[in-house]
Protein backbone atom coordinates (compact mmCIF):
# COMPACT_ATOMS: atom_id res chain seq x y z
CA UNK A 1 0.00 0.00 0.00
CA UNK A 2 1.13 3.63 -0.95
CA UNK A 3 1.41 6.34 1.63
CA UNK A 4 -1.79 7.55 0.62
CA UNK A 5 -3.39 4.80 1.24
CA UNK A 6 -1.97 4.19 4.67
CA UNK A 7 -2.97 7.68 5.76
CA UNK A 8 -6.49 7.01 4.92
CA UNK A 9 -6.78 3.37 6.37
CA UNK A 10 -5.08 4.61 9.12
CA UNK A 11 -7.70 7.89 9.50
CA UNK A 12 -10.99 5.31 8.91
CA UNK A 13 -9.59 3.02 12.11
CA UNK A 14 -9.14 6.10 14.10
CA UNK A 15 -12.89 6.97 13.42
CA UNK A 16 -11.42 10.52 12.45
CA UNK A 17 -12.68 12.84 8.99
CA UNK A 18 -10.41 14.52 7.01
CA UNK A 19 -11.45 17.65 8.15
CA UNK A 20 -10.33 16.31 11.95
CA UNK A 21 -6.78 14.89 10.62
CA UNK A 22 -6.08 18.59 8.76
CA UNK A 23 -6.70 20.41 11.80
CA UNK A 24 -4.60 17.95 14.44
CA UNK A 25 -1.66 18.33 12.18
CA UNK A 26 -2.87 21.88 10.70
CA UNK A 27 -2.93 21.94 7.22
CA UNK A 28 -5.96 22.07 4.85
CA UNK A 29 -8.71 19.33 3.98
CA UNK A 30 -7.94 19.71 0.36
CA UNK A 31 -3.93 18.65 1.36
CA UNK A 32 -5.56 15.28 3.63
CA UNK A 33 -7.72 14.68 -0.02
CA UNK A 34 -4.66 15.00 -1.92
CA UNK A 35 -2.73 12.97 -0.07
CA UNK A 36 -5.21 10.26 0.00
CA UNK A 37 -6.07 10.38 -3.59
CA UNK A 38 -2.20 9.56 -4.55
CA UNK A 39 -0.27 12.26 -3.38
CA UNK A 40 3.05 12.21 -1.07
CA UNK A 41 3.28 14.42 1.88
CA UNK A 42 6.41 16.50 2.55
CA UNK A 43 8.65 14.38 5.14
CA UNK A 44 7.83 17.00 7.63
CA UNK A 45 4.81 15.78 7.46
CA UNK A 46 4.92 12.28 8.61
CA UNK A 47 5.87 12.42 11.98
CA UNK A 48 2.80 14.53 12.78
CA UNK A 49 0.61 12.61 10.87
CA UNK A 50 2.13 9.13 12.62
CA UNK A 51 0.98 10.98 16.10
CA UNK A 52 -2.19 12.09 15.04
CA UNK A 53 -2.92 8.76 13.70
CA UNK A 54 -1.45 6.12 16.16
CA UNK A 55 0.87 4.70 13.77
CA UNK A 56 4.35 4.25 13.42
CA UNK A 57 6.29 6.41 10.53
CA UNK A 58 7.27 2.60 9.14
CA UNK A 59 3.78 1.51 8.99
CA UNK A 60 2.54 4.75 7.48
CA UNK A 61 5.59 5.13 4.76
CA UNK A 62 4.33 1.46 4.18
CA UNK A 63 7.67 -0.10 5.49
CA UNK A 64 5.96 -2.08 7.81
CA UNK A 65 4.17 -4.31 4.91
CA UNK A 66 8.07 -4.33 2.87
CA UNK A 67 9.95 -5.12 6.41
CA UNK A 68 8.60 -8.80 6.12
CA UNK A 69 9.37 -9.32 2.25
CA UNK A 70 12.59 -8.14 3.03
CA UNK A 71 13.69 -10.56 5.87
CA UNK A 72 12.39 -13.65 4.14
CA UNK A 73 14.67 -12.31 1.09
CA UNK A 74 17.32 -12.40 3.65
CA UNK A 75 16.71 -15.66 4.98
CA UNK A 76 16.54 -17.18 1.59
CA UNK A 77 19.84 -15.73 0.72
CA UNK A 78 21.14 -17.04 3.96
CA UNK A 79 20.19 -20.37 3.13
CA UNK A 80 21.64 -20.25 -0.98
CA UNK A 81 25.02 -19.20 0.72
CA UNK A 82 26.45 -18.36 3.95
CA UNK A 83 27.10 -15.40 6.70
CA UNK A 84 29.74 -12.91 5.18
CA UNK A 85 29.41 -14.27 1.83
CA UNK A 86 29.39 -11.45 -1.39
CA UNK A 87 25.86 -12.57 -1.79
CA UNK A 88 24.54 -11.30 1.17
CA UNK A 89 26.54 -8.22 2.05
CA UNK A 90 25.20 -7.03 -1.53
CA UNK A 91 21.57 -7.99 -0.77
CA UNK A 92 22.13 -6.18 2.45
CA UNK A 93 23.57 -3.25 0.35
CA UNK A 94 20.43 -3.37 -1.92
CA UNK A 95 18.56 -3.38 1.29
CA UNK A 96 19.93 -0.09 3.05
CA UNK A 97 20.02 1.41 -0.62
CA UNK A 98 15.70 2.04 -0.01
CA UNK A 99 16.33 1.76 3.42
CA UNK A 100 19.37 3.57 4.74
CA UNK A 101 18.39 4.22 8.80
CA UNK A 102 17.27 0.37 8.89
CA UNK A 103 19.05 -0.71 12.26
CA UNK A 104 18.83 -4.14 11.29
CA UNK A 105 20.44 -4.03 8.42
CA UNK A 106 23.10 -1.85 9.25
CA UNK A 107 23.55 -4.27 11.72
CA UNK A 108 23.78 -7.23 9.55
CA UNK A 109 26.11 -5.53 6.30
CA UNK A 110 28.60 -4.37 9.42
CA UNK A 111 28.36 -8.23 11.05
CA UNK A 112 28.77 -9.62 7.53
CA UNK A 113 31.88 -7.16 6.63
CA UNK A 114 33.46 -8.84 9.66
CA UNK A 115 32.56 -12.50 8.78
CA UNK A 116 34.32 -12.12 5.30
CA UNK A 117 37.46 -10.62 6.85
CA UNK A 118 37.32 -13.62 9.23
CA UNK A 119 36.83 -16.34 6.13
CA UNK A 120 39.76 -14.76 3.96
CA UNK A 121 42.63 -16.22 3.74
CA UNK A 122 44.19 -13.21 1.55
CA UNK A 123 45.38 -10.54 4.10
CA UNK A 124 44.97 -7.33 1.74
CA UNK A 125 41.78 -8.24 1.27
CA UNK A 126 41.31 -9.54 5.26
CA UNK A 127 42.27 -5.50 5.90
CA UNK A 128 40.48 -4.22 3.56
CA UNK A 129 36.64 -6.25 5.14
CA UNK A 130 37.87 -5.20 8.32
CA UNK A 131 38.04 -1.50 7.56
CA UNK A 132 34.95 -1.54 6.02
CA UNK A 133 33.64 -3.51 9.39
CA UNK A 134 34.99 -0.89 11.34
CA UNK A 135 34.01 2.28 9.65
CA UNK A 136 30.12 0.63 9.05
CA UNK A 137 30.04 0.17 12.83
CA UNK A 138 31.25 3.47 13.61
CA UNK A 139 28.30 4.94 11.44
CA UNK A 140 26.22 2.67 13.05
CA UNK A 141 27.24 4.05 16.73
CA UNK A 142 26.89 7.66 15.24
CA UNK A 143 23.09 6.76 14.84
CA UNK A 144 22.25 4.26 17.28
CA UNK A 145 24.96 5.26 20.20
CA UNK A 146 23.05 3.00 22.68
CA UNK A 147 23.91 0.38 20.87
CA UNK A 148 26.30 -1.24 23.01
CA UNK A 149 26.49 -4.52 20.86
CA UNK A 150 27.89 -2.53 17.96
CA UNK A 151 30.30 -1.09 20.25
CA UNK A 152 31.39 -4.37 21.38
CA UNK A 153 31.96 -5.62 17.88
CA UNK A 154 33.77 -2.27 16.91
CA UNK A 155 35.91 -3.19 19.97
CA UNK A 156 36.66 -6.88 18.58
CA UNK A 157 37.30 -5.24 14.82
CA UNK A 158 39.39 -2.49 16.23
CA UNK A 159 41.59 -5.38 18.34
CA UNK A 160 41.71 -7.64 15.09
CA UNK A 161 43.30 -3.94 13.55
CA UNK A 162 45.73 -3.64 16.35
CA UNK A 163 44.51 -0.36 17.16
CA UNK A 164 44.31 -1.57 20.94
CA UNK A 165 44.41 2.03 21.69
CA UNK A 166 41.33 3.11 19.28
CA UNK A 167 39.42 -0.22 20.87
CA UNK A 168 40.02 0.55 24.82
CA UNK A 169 38.53 4.68 23.99
CA UNK A 170 35.60 2.95 22.83
CA UNK A 171 35.49 0.99 25.43
CA UNK A 172 36.35 4.05 27.96
CA UNK A 173 32.79 5.19 26.19
CA UNK A 174 30.71 2.17 27.54
CA UNK A 175 28.36 2.04 30.45
CA UNK A 176 29.26 -1.22 30.70
CA UNK A 177 33.18 -1.20 30.23
CA UNK A 178 33.48 -4.96 32.12
CA UNK A 179 31.34 -6.75 29.14
CA UNK A 180 33.33 -4.95 26.51
CA UNK A 181 36.79 -5.47 27.98
CA UNK A 182 36.32 -9.47 26.88
CA UNK A 183 37.09 -7.89 23.13
CA UNK A 184 39.96 -5.98 24.01
CA UNK A 185 42.34 -8.25 26.39
CA UNK A 186 44.19 -11.45 25.37
CA UNK A 187 45.56 -14.45 26.75
CA UNK A 188 46.42 -14.46 30.57
CA UNK A 189 44.76 -10.51 30.96
CA UNK A 190 41.29 -12.23 28.92
CA UNK A 191 40.81 -15.20 31.58
CA UNK A 192 41.81 -13.36 34.35
CA UNK A 193 38.76 -10.90 33.49
CA UNK A 194 36.59 -13.69 32.13
CA UNK A 195 36.92 -15.45 35.72
CA UNK A 196 36.44 -11.39 37.40
CA UNK A 197 33.22 -11.47 35.27
CA UNK A 198 32.04 -14.95 36.31
CA UNK A 199 32.51 -14.27 39.52
CA UNK A 200 30.17 -11.12 39.32
CA UNK A 201 27.39 -13.31 37.55
CA UNK A 202 27.60 -16.04 40.35
CA UNK A 203 27.08 -13.41 43.00
CA UNK A 204 24.53 -11.97 41.11
CA UNK A 205 22.83 -15.30 40.43
CA UNK A 206 23.28 -16.84 44.10
CA UNK A 207 22.33 -13.25 45.69
CA UNK A 208 18.34 -13.43 43.29
CA UNK A 209 18.10 -16.71 44.56
CA UNK A 210 17.98 -16.68 47.85
CA UNK A 211 15.80 -13.16 47.62
CA UNK A 212 13.84 -14.44 44.75
CA UNK A 213 9.92 -13.79 45.38
CA UNK A 214 8.48 -17.07 47.96
CA UNK A 215 11.66 -18.34 47.59
CA UNK A 216 12.16 -21.81 49.47
CA UNK A 217 13.68 -24.66 49.92
CA UNK A 218 13.75 -25.71 46.32
CA UNK A 219 15.70 -22.43 45.06
CA UNK A 220 18.17 -22.79 47.57
CA UNK A 221 19.03 -26.19 47.20
CA UNK A 222 19.73 -25.22 43.84
CA UNK A 223 21.55 -22.31 44.88
CA UNK A 224 23.84 -24.48 46.66
CA UNK A 225 24.61 -27.13 44.00
CA UNK A 226 25.44 -24.19 41.98
CA UNK A 227 28.16 -22.84 44.09
CA UNK A 228 29.53 -26.49 44.29
CA UNK A 229 29.36 -27.16 41.06
CA UNK A 230 31.10 -23.90 40.58
CA UNK A 231 33.82 -24.46 43.25
CA UNK A 232 34.23 -28.25 43.50
CA UNK A 233 37.31 -28.04 45.35
CA UNK A 234 35.66 -27.27 48.45
CA UNK A 235 37.78 -24.19 48.75
CA UNK A 236 34.93 -21.91 48.79
CA UNK A 237 36.01 -19.00 50.13
CA UNK A 238 33.54 -16.18 50.72
CA UNK A 239 31.06 -17.95 48.52
CA UNK A 240 31.26 -19.84 52.62
CA UNK A 241 28.94 -16.65 53.15
CA UNK A 242 26.14 -18.24 50.58
CA UNK A 243 26.61 -21.55 51.62
CA UNK A 244 26.16 -20.52 55.56
CA UNK A 245 23.11 -18.65 55.13
CA UNK A 246 21.26 -21.38 52.76
CA UNK A 247 22.31 -24.01 55.48
CA UNK A 248 20.62 -21.96 58.27
CA UNK A 249 17.47 -21.41 56.00
CA UNK A 250 17.06 -25.30 54.82
CA UNK A 251 17.85 -26.34 58.46
CA UNK A 252 14.80 -24.33 59.70
CA UNK A 253 12.85 -25.16 57.20
CA UNK A 254 13.27 -28.85 57.78
CA UNK A 255 12.47 -27.59 61.70
CA UNK A 256 9.59 -25.93 61.01
CA UNK A 257 7.81 -29.19 59.54
CA UNK A 258 9.46 -31.54 62.03
CA UNK A 259 11.49 -33.26 59.06
CA UNK A 260 14.42 -33.43 62.09
CA UNK A 261 16.60 -36.38 59.71
CA UNK A 262 16.63 -33.60 57.28
CA UNK A 263 17.47 -31.05 59.42
CA UNK A 264 20.54 -33.01 60.79
CA UNK A 265 21.78 -33.55 57.13
CA UNK A 266 21.94 -29.99 56.27
CA UNK A 267 23.87 -29.26 59.74
CA UNK A 268 26.04 -32.16 59.25
CA UNK A 269 27.13 -31.05 55.67
CA UNK A 270 27.86 -27.29 57.18
CA UNK A 271 30.27 -28.89 59.79
CA UNK A 272 31.97 -31.51 57.17
CA UNK A 273 32.19 -28.00 55.66
CA UNK A 274 33.72 -26.42 57.89
CA UNK A 275 36.36 -29.13 58.91
CA UNK A 276 37.40 -29.07 54.96
CA UNK A 277 37.86 -25.58 55.14
CA UNK A 278 40.88 -26.18 57.46
CA UNK A 279 42.82 -26.83 54.51
CA UNK A 280 42.29 -23.51 52.81
CA UNK A 281 42.65 -21.76 56.28
CA UNK A 282 46.14 -19.78 54.42
CA UNK A 283 45.14 -19.60 51.13
CA UNK A 284 43.81 -15.70 49.99
CA UNK A 285 42.73 -16.89 46.52
CA UNK A 286 40.18 -19.63 44.89
CA UNK A 287 41.81 -22.59 43.42
CA UNK A 288 38.85 -23.56 41.26
CA UNK A 289 39.37 -23.74 37.92
CA UNK A 290 36.52 -21.24 36.27
CA UNK A 291 38.01 -18.72 39.44
CA UNK A 292 41.23 -19.24 40.02
CA UNK A 293 43.71 -16.33 41.22
CA UNK A 294 40.70 -14.49 42.18
CA UNK A 295 41.34 -12.64 45.61
CA UNK A 296 38.53 -13.31 48.14
CA UNK A 297 39.44 -10.30 50.69
CA UNK A 298 37.65 -7.61 49.51
CA UNK A 299 35.83 -8.21 45.99
CA UNK A 300 34.40 -4.93 44.29
CA UNK A 301 31.41 -6.20 42.91
CA UNK A 302 28.37 -4.11 40.71
CA UNK A 303 24.90 -4.33 42.67
CA UNK A 304 21.71 -4.64 40.22
CA UNK A 305 21.25 -1.06 41.11
CA UNK A 306 24.70 -0.07 38.99
CA UNK A 307 26.67 0.95 42.57
CA UNK A 308 29.53 -0.60 43.26
CA UNK A 309 29.23 -2.85 46.84
CA UNK A 310 31.74 -4.96 48.57
CA UNK A 311 31.68 -9.10 49.25
CA UNK A 312 33.59 -9.68 52.63
CA UNK A 313 35.25 -12.74 53.94
CA UNK A 314 35.66 -12.30 57.79
CA UNK A 315 38.10 -14.36 58.92
CA UNK A 316 38.52 -13.53 62.00
CA UNK A 317 35.19 -15.15 62.47
CA UNK A 318 34.84 -18.61 64.13
CA UNK A 319 32.01 -20.55 62.46
CA UNK A 320 32.08 -23.35 64.52
CA UNK A 321 31.56 -20.99 67.98
CA UNK A 322 28.17 -19.38 65.64
CA UNK A 323 26.61 -22.31 64.96
CA UNK A 324 27.37 -24.12 68.38
CA UNK A 325 25.99 -20.77 69.86
CA UNK A 326 23.05 -21.20 67.45
CA UNK A 327 22.32 -23.98 67.99
CA UNK A 328 22.12 -24.61 71.76
CA UNK A 329 20.39 -21.42 72.51
CA UNK A 330 17.44 -21.39 69.47
CA UNK A 331 14.57 -22.72 70.63
CA UNK A 332 13.69 -24.49 67.01
CA UNK A 333 16.96 -26.31 67.49
CA UNK A 334 16.88 -27.38 71.04
CA UNK A 335 14.00 -29.70 69.49
CA UNK A 336 17.11 -31.77 68.30
CA UNK A 337 18.42 -32.32 72.03
CA UNK A 338 17.38 -35.82 72.32
CA UNK A 339 18.86 -37.03 69.36
CA UNK A 340 22.66 -38.61 70.05
CA UNK A 341 24.30 -37.45 66.53
CA UNK A 342 22.85 -33.39 67.38
CA UNK A 343 24.95 -34.14 71.02
CA UNK A 344 27.97 -35.41 69.14
CA UNK A 345 27.66 -32.40 66.81
CA UNK A 346 28.25 -29.99 69.34
CA UNK A 347 31.09 -32.06 71.24
CA UNK A 348 32.60 -31.42 67.98
CA UNK A 349 31.74 -27.94 67.57
CA UNK A 350 33.33 -27.78 70.89
CA UNK A 351 36.47 -29.10 69.93
CA UNK A 352 36.95 -27.22 66.38
CA UNK A 353 35.97 -23.64 68.23
CA UNK A 354 38.82 -24.06 70.59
Amino acid sequence: MGVGENIKKYRKQKGMTQRELADAIGVSVQAISKWECGGTPDISQILPLSTALGASSNELLGYADKKKELEDGWIEFLRAHREGSLQIIEYEKSVLAQYPNDETFLYRLATDYRIHADMSEDPIEKERYLQMAKAQFISNLKKFPQDEVTRGCLVEVCMKLGDREEAMRYVSESANKDELLKYAYKGEELKQHRQKLIDQYLVFLIGEMMSFKNAGPEEWRIAKNIIRAAIPDGNYQRYERYLWMLDMRLSGDCLRNLDFDGAMEVLTDTVDRMRAAKAFENVHEFTSPILYSRDTDREPHKRLSGEVGYIMIDRRGNRAENLYNILTTSDDYLLLADRADYQAMLKELEEMKK
